[in-house]
């Protein structure tokens, strides 16, 4: 019968692994520069934006806008370039009764209840509900830092638009 303690000082059949081997060779190794954290422009938004393989644009009034899977997406810096905001709208569907506001106010409190991340609110056009969230960007940010930034924002907007509509009340 083999016991656990029978293995002691065989560790000569396990494979010597050098410390500075990396753990995982298939992890590509992210260049120096990637790693600096450094002050964020709309500019430098725009260009890190881009440097993912994505599509935006300049806005031309301190804003970059882009569109992923159909929802459009606002990027601006606070006045005092301390927050990176990201907002969407999302519409509510043709057959939504005007007038709903209200059903669009508990919608948006019920979201902020369950989800952390983007904070909802109605819009004051009578059939949006606007997806806003926000990063502290006042020490600035490093590529890679705003790489997973971005991929969040992403996530979790696209999320809030693919569920906001099982919130609502079913339509009359």
């Amino acid at each position: 019968m083999k016991r656990w303690w029978d293995r002691r000082g065989r560790d000569e059949e396990l494979e010597p692994q050098s410390p500075l081997e990396p753990e995982s060779p298939s992890e590509p190794e992210l260049p120096i520069d990637s790693l600096l954290v450094r002050p964020l422009t709309m500019a430098r938004v725009a260009e890190l934006i881009r440097a993912e393989g994505y599509s935006c644009e300049d806005d031309g009034e301190g804003e970059v806008r882009g569109i992923w899977n159909e929802v459009g997406f606002r990027f601006f810096l606070s006045p005092d370039d301390t927050w990176l905001g990201i907002s969407t709208v999302w519409e509510a569907p043709d057959d939504f009764p005007v007038g709903m506001h209200s059903a669009l106010q508990e919608a948006s409190n019920d979201w902020n209840r369950q989800f952390l991340q983007p904070t909802a609110y109605p819009s004051t056009d009578e059939d949006k509900i606007v997806f806003f969230y926000s990063v502290f960007v006042d020490a600035g940010l490093s590529d890679q830092q705003f790489s997973q930034m971005l991929d969040r924002a992403l996530d979790v907007n696209l999320q809030a638009h693919r569920t906001i509509a099982s919130l609502l009340p079913p339509v009359l």
